[in-house]
């Protein structure tokens, strides 16, 4: 079989999650047999992480605005020849793919990354494209039971799972010592990894760091931007909260071994891959009920609400770490293992085309 030239529509590389997943998988890809060409939003760091391991970029428009995007799109599909388009877009996807299906792309795929609590300002639009989003996909993927659920109900999905490099996501304690030194964090640290918008519940992360400070020493770390990030720091420093604010980076490993514990009241999620990553290092993570069930490797804890009993948990975390290496590798969350796995999906799918067109 010749090289698979395969176009990853990840969007916006700023949220960091998809693409960083679809990065971790691109590491682990055999390059004589594949090609990856990323298409986003515009252009970011993660270009040159994708350039550093042999992969392209191409900048497009916003699916939010879909004529200006779907034109893009049809220039590039036209100038290259893909085997493969396969958009992580959740309910935005019916619109690359309708252009991957007019441009006679063989194999098209949708995939569900997150679902909604139906109360963001995009909800209305998310419920209604998502009866459209596999209409002209030859195969559906999802990160969770639950995000492939919400997008396409009783119909079969593939599981493409947020798979990490174990080795990089271990316990460092010199990093911790160094971490913890640096910005004089005493205590339990609480800390938070992501998006600083409206779906990661981040005024509530705010309000529970609080009550735990009135019950241990401790301190709030929230590492990533967004929209919300000014109006947090205004937040925490009008209601008396100790709380670092920093930007993302790429070394967030060495973060979750600072942390005492990952606290995520999310609103709502597909699978987060900070909290694969953060039990992965062994460190406990606190979850919103809103969070699957599938994000528990050892090392989770759901709550429905701030109470007495959270405060509590979260306060006797300091240097607690918990061995979930075991469940992740059981579970297919190993970068390599899954890799390859999805190599072999894609040849399946191609090779699955190929002879649909032979047999017409």
């Amino acid at each position: 079989m010749s090289e698979i030239r395969i176009a990853q529509l990840v969007g916006n590389t700023s949220l960091g999650g998809v693409s960083n997943c679809v990065l971790n998988y691109w590491k682990y890809f055999d390059k004589e047999k594949f090609s990856f060409d990323f298409f986003t939003y515009g252009e970011t760091d993660f270009d040159e992480k994708v350039k550093r391991i042999g992969g392209e970029c191409h900048a497009i428009h916003d699916f939010r605005d879909p004529l200006k995007a779907c034109s893009d799109l049809k220039r590039f599909l036209r100038e290259e020849r893909y085997d493969i388009v396969h958009s992580h877009l959740t309910s935005l996807s019916v619109f690359p793919l309708y252009v991957a299906k007019k441009e006679k792309i063989d194999v098209r795929i949708v995939h569900s990354h997150s679902t909604t609590d139906g109360k963001e300002k995009t909800a209305v639009i998310k419920n209604v494209l998502k009866r459209f989003a596999d209409h002209y996909a030859d195969a559906r993927f999802a990160c969770s039971v639950k995000s492939g659920e919400w997008l396409y109900g009783s119909k079969v999905f593939f599981l493409m799972p947020n798979a990490i490099d174990l080795d990089r996501f271990s316990f460092d304690p010199s990093a911790r010592k160094a971490l913890r030194n640096q910005y004089d964090i005493r205590g339990v640290c609480v800390g938070f990894a992501g998006r600083f918008e409206y779906q990661k519940g981040l005024f509530r992360f705010l309000d529970i760091a609080k009550e735990v400070s009135k019950r241990t020493e401790s301190t709030a770390v929230l590492i990533g931007d967004g929209s919300q990030k000014e109006e947090l720091k205004r937040y925490a420093e009008q209601n008396g909260i100790k709380a670092i604010f920093l930007p993302g980076c790429d070394e967030i490993e060495r973060w979750y071994s600072a942390f005492d514990c990952l606290l995520m009241p999310s609103l709502y999620e597909g699978l987060p891959l900070v909290g694969i990553e953060a039990q992965s290092c062994g460190l406990p993570v606190f979850l919103s009920d809103a969070v699957t069930r599938e994000c528990d490797f050892g090392g989770a804890r759901f709550f429905a609400r701030a109470d007495e009993d959270l405060f509590s948990a979260i306060s006797m975390c300091e240097g607690l770490r918990i061995d979930c290496r075991e469940e992740l590798i059981s579970r297919g969350y190993e970068i390599r293992t899954a890799a390859k796995r999805l190599e072999q999906v894609y040849e399946d799918l191609v090779l699955n085309a190929s002879k649909k067109k032979t047999d017409r």
